[in-house]
């Protein structure tokens, strides 16, 4: 009737279908698990502002951003840092305010203002760099993106300021 060649090739391709049907359901099986998760995170995001505010000063709080003696950075070290950095990346340094000092109880804080122009992967690098490497001597507290039209008449640009906290005893 069969011979054992032809039996075997068949045997052999249904295996191969039921191999392919089980991985390719598991793959839909879990395509559909995230889209819910995706769905779920999608409905909690009208309050994530509030929350990333919240679990931002709860973090600061814990963390207690202090730098205990001479830690931070002169204001020429701190510009020779971020020239680097925006060398690094190819990004340019548009502005780098003089910081603004405040006294809470005991501590210091200090606040600069630092600008980049680029594009959005080299200035996120960029940031990443400054958090990683903790070169400023500080904590990044935020970072606020604006598209700017160019005078020239180049196009669009990307600026992000970044707002520095340095905090000492």
């Amino acid at each position: 009737m069969y011979t054992l060649k032809t039996v075997t090739i068949i045997f052999i391709m249904i295996l191969a279908i039921v191999f392919i049907y089980k991985n390719n359901l598991s793959k839909t099986v879990s395509i559909y698990e995230n889209n819910s998760k995706m769905k779920t995170a999608l409905i909690n995001t009208p309050n994530i502002r509030q929350q990333i505010n919240e679990l931002q000063i709860r973090l600061s709080q814990m963390n207690g951003i202090v730098n205990h003696g001479n830690d931070t950075l002169s204001q020429s070290d701190l510009l020779n840092v971020i020239t680097r950095a925006c060398f690094d990346y190819n990004l340019g340094l548009q502005h780098f305010t003089s910081p603004h000092l405040y006294q809470v109880q005991e501590h210091s804080v200090k606040l600069s203002l630092i600008s980049l122009e680029g594009s959005f992967k080299d200035i996120t690098g960029c940031i990443f760099w400054f958090e990683e490497s903790n070169a400023l001597k500080g904590k990044i507290m935020s970072v606020e993106y604006k598209k700017v039209r160019s005078i020239r008449g180049e196009g669009d640009k990307l600026v992000a300021t970044i707002y520095l906290q340095q905090i000492s005893k």
